[in-house]
């Protein structure tokens, strides 16, 4: 599946769920921000295509630098029990986002479906775990405390 069916596909399918976005044709990268329904209410987006996947990010508007170990730790432990997609931190300023990728190969098979989970995956795992991340950033929780109580919800 080439680069500008991957494009139509994801294009057609913000525009069905009134995603607000902006599109950089030179550089294939669809962005914009998404709400959320959880205490983080609006994070950034970036699906950027190459010739054989998707790759979307979320960014979330906090920053762990002044916390970059709890952080760090409480994003290994979030991350050893999800199954599509990651958290990621950035040790030199403190980002965080969470990133999916999937195949053109899947998108070409069954691009609804694909879509779907590219972009709502990723916003329920950020909900899910929003909470520990602000307790974290915030100091009034341990990173393994908080990962148990987000996935006990």
């Amino acid at each position: 599946m080439g680069i500008e069916r991957n494009s139509k596909l994801i294009r057609d399918y913000l525009d069905e769920k009134e995603w607000k976005y902006r599109y950089i044709p030179q550089k294939e990268l669809y962005f914009g921000n998404v709400g959320l329904k959880g205490c983080i209410c609006t994070v950034e987006f970036l699906i950027c295509m190459s010739d054989t996947h998707v790759t979307i990010y979320y960014k979330l508007p906090v920053s762990a630098k002044t916390c970059i170990r709890p952080m760090a730790e409480f994003i290994t432990r979030a991350n050893y029990g999800l199954h599509l997609g990651c958290f990621e931190l950035d040790f030199r300023d403190g980002e965080i986002r969470y990133k999916m990728s999937i195949s053109n190969t899947a998108l070409e098979a069954n691009p609804d479906k694909e879509m779907r989970l590219l972009l709502s995956i990723p916003c329920g795992t950020i909900d899910t775990y929003a909470s520990g991340i602000i307790g974290v950033l915030s100091g009034y929780e341990e990173p393994e405390a908080a990962v148990k109580r987000c996935e006990e919800k």
